[in-house]
């Protein structure tokens, strides 16, 4: 079985006033780099908590744009990506969650034209990973934890609670979920879950 095309994004700190942005696809060891400022690394981290992670975030592909040239220094990205071309298998873009780059939403990378995880040739998957992560884990066998509280999206005049929580729980009724049913929360309590 053939290996899941994988581009990897990792930053290294060289200096306190320098951070090595380095990409590289087969080795860790052959790596395309280039160097980042940390004002430049606050200023794309402010861009998204301002722009994307508010209640109504602003234009997504404005941000992704900005990402991705931010990304895509003397066109290090785009020309890997090109690697890619005519392979029918998606890219991961395995990013390293080192550091506090990890929470960007790298699913918004826009090169212009398309949100990269919407193109084609090829397509591009932004997954987070951990360098030196544990590869033994054994996932474990339990049901899964899930929380479900209804809520009525801003223009609709009644949402009907009850039978949106008796389909949930017809569809999972023989799946492994236990599922909790919280009707009289609201969003400001259950965020300190």
């Amino acid at each position: 079985m053939a290996q899941q095309p994988t581009l990897h994004l990792e930053f290294a700190e060289r200096t306190k006033t320098e951070v090595e942005l380095r990409l590289w696809t087969d080795s860790s060891n052959d790596y395309t780099e280039c160097v980042l400022k940390p004002e430049e690394i606050q200023e794309i981290i402010n861009l998204a908590e301002q722009d994307y992670y508010v209640p109504l975030p602003g234009d997504r592909a404005r941000l992704g744009g900005k990402l991705y040239t931010w990304l895509n220094r003397e066109d290090h990205f785009a020309r890997l990506l090109e690697r890619f071309r005519g392979q029918s298998e998606p890219v991961v873009l395995a990013i390293d969650c080192a550091g506090k780059l990890a929470h960007l939403p790298w699913e918004l990378l826009h090169d212009g034209a398309d949100f990269l995880v919407q193109r084609r040739n090829p397509e591009v998957i932004p997954a987070r990973w951990k360098k030196g992560a544990e590869t033994d884990i054994v996932p474990q066998d339990r049901p899964l934890n899930l929380l479900f509280m209804a809520t009525s999206p801003g223009d609709a005049n009644e949402l009907r609670f009850e039978h949106e929580e008796s389909l949930i729980l017809t569809a999972t009724k023989k799946q492994p979920v236990n599922l909790v049913v919280e009707e009289s929360g609201n969003l400001v309590e259950l965020h300190g879950l």
